[in-house]
């Protein structure tokens, strides 16, 4: 299925055309729109929920925008107690699939 996020503020997670600085080309940001979301935001908002066999409850994300980048914690040290959330651009090797699992939980 196919879901777009957002919080209760109407900021939208998605997946800019912008690799960031020091992301290689195979990964890119994942940022929150703050703006009103127009059509190009919406478009790079939408996720694939893509559940994982054997692992009750966790899923993985896969960009619809991005020919199917999975949402990914890379092991990079962001600044001792953050990691960021990227996306893979490249083959989603066995690595970047383990590090592409997300448990949901509802509040």
């Amino acid at each position: 299925c196919r879901r777009a996020m957002y919080n209760e503020a109407g900021q939208y997670v998605y997946c800019p055309a912008i690799d960031g600085p020091g992301l290689n080309g195979k990964r890119g940001e994942v940022l929150v729109w703050k703006g009103e979301a127009n059509a190009d935001v919406l478009e790079k908002a939408e996720f694939e929920v893509e559940p994982v066999d054997g692992h009750s409850g966790q899923i993985r994300l896969r960009s619809v925008k991005w020919a199917g980048a999975y949402l990914y914690v890379p092991a990079i040290d962001y600044n001792g107690d953050r990691r960021q959330v990227l996306i893979w651009k490249g083959e989603p090797l066995a690595d970047v699939r383990s590090k592409a699992l997300f448990q949901l939980s509802l509040i």
